[in-house]
């Protein structure tokens, strides 16, 4: 197994490094990104939920292939679900992590929330790479009923390292954005209070 550490080399130069160098047809490649751990300032939602970190979240490898070769993007472990933790933080009262999610909601709590990578793909684009991440979030209730569900699409456009970690950025910074300004979150705040969450 060969493993590269990318920084800010652009992607095309890496993959014909890659090609010229190295034998057999996949290779594991280590990209240095940040966790996001700042998000804006919002009223506090009055909810206590289990975050669920499901392992292809929290493990997730972006797969590139391209001219016989597999290039196996590979995040620090854990960069997600650090990222995940921190935005659910920002935005409830109370939050518990789960990997895998639980069976029975421990008491206490009154959803699950559960995020997912749908997407993370590239486009080149005369030497600058266009990085798509697209996130999905699902709230569900203790019945196991879905409050609410949203896709949100994060983008960069730079050079090498700097459009993955802005579209990581954009990505989590733009679904807490999404989780704070939810009607039907809110709405599911106000009945979980009084007891009408059925």
């Amino acid at each position: 197994m060969i493993l590269i550490t990318v920084k800010s080399r652009s992607l095309p130069t890496m993959l014909i490094l890659c090609s010229m160098l190295l034998l057999g047809c996949t290779h594991n490649i280590k990209t240095t990104v940040d966790p996001v751990t700042q998000y804006s300032d919002s009223k506090v939602i009055d909810l206590g939920i289990e975050l669920n970190v499901t392992p292809s979240f929290t493990d997730f490898t972006r797969v590139y292939q391209i001219g016989g070769y597999t290039y196996n993007f590979q995040f620090p472990a854990g960069m997600f679900a650090q990222s995940a933790e921190s935005l659910a933080k920002s935005a409830f009262r109370e939050v518990r992590v789960s990997k895998g999610g639980s069976a029975v909601l421990p008491n206490g709590l009154d959803a699950a929330l559960t995020p997912q990578i749908v997407l993370m793909e590239e486009e080149n684009d005369g030497g600058f790479i266009r990085m798509n991440l697209m996130l999905e979030w699902t709230l569900v209730n203790r019945q196991g009923r879905t409050v609410w569900k949203h896709t949100i699409l994060g983008t960069g456009f730079k050079s090498g390292r700097e459009s993955t970690q802005t579209a990581i950025d954009t990505a989590f910074r733009l679904s807490k954005e999404e989780i704070s300004s939810s009607a039907a979150i809110a709405a599911f705040a106000i009945n979980a209070r009084s007891g009408q969450t059925k």
